[in-house]
This record gives structure tokens, C-alpha cells and sequence, in this order.
């Protein structure tokens, strides 16, 4: 668990994958592309309790085929993914056509989330379904590692992070912060504590 105090101030981006931060009790490494997926799924969990999925028609079409355990999948993980926003229509065989996709991405982008949740999905069930939509989605649309952030963008993140339902864990169990005590670094670093 997460414990924080007071204020988190960023101090800057470490590998282009972490964001360092700190507060009272010490260092806070945040993994950013756990951190965004996090801040994204609670978003994500927020809208489809609502319903209002924002979303964009295709122009084309866009044309794939599915394997049979993603045909099966799509059975099973249809209604959750229809309700997040994606329509797909059978377009005969093993053929599809992605006709509506979630505003959030662009359409290739919405392609390979689609496929990946039926590739996902085979092991969820029920409730589960609609979480690892959303879960998916949400890994899908965050910052990536070796993503170089702005200040700005660290800070919004870090910020809106500590607000989300579960700051400790990313939605497919991944732990997003790393805290070191500044006891810690005192007696790394043979320091009398202040």
C-alpha cells in the first residue's frame, strides 16, 4: 500500500520511464506507463458506469480476420467491448469489419486494443470481462516507457495518480510506486536522521 503525506513535489524522470517524486517521508519512483493506466482505467471505469462511451466512425472499414479462440472470445467478450464503444459486423468466414471505435484512439490503435482484448479476455469472466476491456483500453492509451514526459505532464500525472481508487497496483496487478525512505538514504549513506 501507498501511504503518503502532505505534498508530492516531482523532481524529474529517470530511463525515461520512471518519475521521481517526493514528499515528507521520502523518494516516490513512479512507473509512468503504470501510473497513466491507472489514472485511465478509474477514468475509463467512470465513463462506462455512465454509458457514454464517446465514439468515431471508421471512414473504411477497417478489415481483419480472427482466429477461432479470437472468434470465441468475441462471443464471450462481445457485449462489454460493444459497450465500450467498439461495433464490429461480421463480414463472412473469419472476416471482420471494425465500424465504430472509442473516440480515444485512432483507428489502428483501435484495431490492435480490439484484438488484444480478445486475446486477453479468454481467462476473465463475467464482471471480469468488462474490467479487462477497460483494462486493456487502458494499457493501450498510456504513456509508454522510454516516453519522455514534460514537467508539466509528470506533475498532472503524480497529481491525479494519488486520487485514483488504487494508487499502489495498475489494473492488471502491477505495483506503480517504489517508496525509499528518507531513513533509508540516511542510513545508506551513514547519516545522522535530522
Amino acid at each position: 500500500e501507498v501511504v503518503t503525506s502532505g505534498r508530492r513535489r516531482v523532481l524529474g524522470q529517470f530511463a525515461n520511464a520512471y518519475i521521481v517524486a517526493e514528499d515528507a517521508e521520502g523518494l516516490l519512483v513512479v512507473d509512468q506507463h503504470n501510473a497513466h493506466e491507472r489514472v485511465l482505467f478509474d477514468k475509463y471505469a467512470d465513463i462506462d458506469r455512465r454509458r457514454k462511451w464517446p465514439v468515431k466512425m471508421s471512414l473504411v472499414p477497417l478489415l481483419f480476420d480472427l482466429t477461432p479462440s479470437q472468434a470465441v472470445a468475441l462471443e464471450a467478450t462481445g457485449q462489454a467491448l460493444q459497450d465500450a464503444g467498439f461495433r464490429v459486423e461480421e463480414m463472412g468466414g473469419r472476416s471482420y469489419a471494425l465500424l465504430e471505435y472509442p473516440d480515444i484512439f485512432r483507428p489502428e490503435d483501435a484495431l490492435a486494443t480490439f484484438l488484444e482484448v480478445l486475446d486477453e479476455s479468454k481467462d476473465a469472466a463475467g464482471a471480469g470481462r468488462r474490467d479487462q476491456v477497460l483494462a486493456t483500453m487502458a494499457c493501450k492509451s498510456a504513456v509508454k516507457a522510454g516516453e519522455p514526459l514534460p514537467p508539466e505532464k509528470m506533475e498532472f500525472l503524480v497529481e491525479e495518480l494519488f486520487k485514483t481508487s488504487d494508487p499502489a497496483l495498475c489494473p492488471h496487478g502491477r505495483p506503480i510506486v517504489v517508496r525509499i525512505l528518507k531513513s533509508q538514504v540516511e542510513k545508506g549513506l551513514r547519516r545522522p536522521p535530522n
